[in-house]
């Protein structure tokens, strides 16, 4: 299991201490990291006939996240996208975006980067609250 941080701008009942003036409240969220990577595996192979599901659940915030995502990258870029910093232009691979929704919530939306080491880098938006997971 991977420690993965999620942090929530809006809470209207927070607990504990802010932990700065945009972030409310922050606690850990643990999921099992190695079976993310194996479905992006499995999924990779399969990838021509249809795009596969990544499943992702963890606790926090005292409520079950159940993260449904499919591969997005093809449809939120364009074939002539170029990623740039300050020393010029870098290679992004776009087949590590995803979106989707959450299980009990069809009107979340969820978009982030699934890393190769199963890791989620994204935001959840549900119905009260924006959740930042990093």
């Amino acid at each position: 299991l991977t420690l993965i941080m999620i942090l929530v701008l809006v809470v209207t009942k927070s607990q504990g201490a802010p932990l700065n003036s945009f972030i409310s409240y922050y606690e850990p969220a643990y999921f099992n990291t190695s079976d993310v990577v194996y479905q992006l595996n499995k999924n990779r192979a399969k990838r021509s006939l249809s795009p596969g599901t990544i499943n992702i659940d963890f606790r926090a915030h005292n409520r079950l996240f159940r993260l449904r995502l499919v591969h997005s990258g093809d449809s939120i870029f364009s074939d002539d996208i170029s990623f740039e910093n300050t020393a010029g232009q870098i290679e992004f691979k776009t087949d590590r975006v995803y979106s989707g929704t959450m299980e009990d919530d069809q009107s979340a939306k969820v978009d982030g980067i699934v890393t190769a080491d199963g890791s989620f880098d994204g935001h959840i938006h549900a119905k009260d609250d924006v959740f930042y997971i990093e």
